[in-house]
């Protein structure tokens, strides 16, 4: 079982190899780095001179945080410091190889890496600081299951709660890319404040029967179209494997398979003219506000 991360070096040439652990809190970047950062210490500890020393790593964005103009990581700029003291009298060159390749001093240096990584680390940490991402994803976290929290401690919204448990950045992304008509149906399809049959009955909107215009089986909710209704069974089968995805229905990116299940099917065009119709009181919209 893993403790964390861990740092492998492999001297194809000098016959020296290191591995290290780097506890709980550093991450790949870091790893990487002070990878680089060793073996330039071990060189100058060596005391070379006059030779040419190739240094090589599978992370470009190691390399390209040290090749950058502006440093703003302490062991970056420690990297970098040995790296130009051991150029001084010698010739460095700090290479790119690609990772998981087949190359034998990489994969030599992989293999020392996963050793240290399931090394216990002893002794304070973190050992080189806590990256900035780390942080982030521990904020993240916490907003998160605050969120996820408070939302499944909430009193009603069963429809919505098994459409969407916790927070979701992608379905969030994904419905920035539609246009308003699909946004306004999808939010509707999940809260089910939507103008199917049962929805428009409960709020006046109409008095007409609540059974869904598909199947005539069951009241027309939101609930019913997605789930239930056996009129749809062949394109729930044909979206999702199941004719009736109870646990089948993907949690992640529901806008595409809602609209995919629900298109075509004349069940959400109902305006605020043709809601007028089924209004008693003349004068009023359906809305309760005055008409035009």
């Amino acid at each position: 079982m893993g403790n964390g991360t861990g740092i492998g070096i492999y001297g194809a040439n000098s016959g020296w190899s290191h591995s290290a652990p780097l506890g709980a809190f550093s991450s790949v970047f870091q790893a990487e780095v002070l990878a680089i950062d060793v073996c330039a210490g071990e060189s100058l500890r060596r005391g070379h001179n006059g030779v040419h020393i190739r240094i090589l790593s599978d992370s470009q964005a190691a390399i390209k945080a040290l090749a950058a103009s502006t440093i703003n990581s302490k062991l970056v700029w420690d990297c970098y410091h040995n790296l130009c003291s051991l150029s001084q009298r010698n010739r460095v060159s700090l290479e790119w190889v690609a990772g998981h390749s087949g190359v034998m001093g990489n994969e030599n240096a992989d293999a020392l890496a996963r050793k240290g990584s399931l090394t216990p680390f002893i002794g304070p940490e973190p050992v080189v600081g806590i990256p900035k991402s780390s942080f982030r994803a521990t904020i993240n976290r916490w907003v998160t299951n605050q969120t996820t929290r408070r939302w499944s401690n909430l009193g009603g919204h069963a429809l919505s709660k098994r459409m969407v448990a916790k927070p979701n950045p992608s379905a969030s992304e994904e419905l920035l890319r539609l246009s308003r008509r699909e946004v306004r149906l999808v939010v509707g399809l999940v809260t089910g404040f939507t103008p199917l049959q049962f929805h428009l009955n409960c709020i006046g909107v109409t008095q007409d029967t609540t059974l869904c215009r598909l199947c005539g089986e069951a009241e027309e909710k939101a609930s019913h179209i997605i789930f239930d209704c056996q009129a749809l069974s062949t394109r729930r089968f044909q979206l999702f494997g199941s004719p009736t995805p109870m646990e089948a229905f993907p949690c992640t990116n529901l806008a595409k398979p809602l609209l995919a299940l629900t298109k075509g099917l004349g069940l959400f065009d109902y305006t605020i003219e043709s809601a007028e119709k089924h209004n008693k009181l003349p004068g009023f919209s359906a809305f309760g506000l005055p008409s035009p």
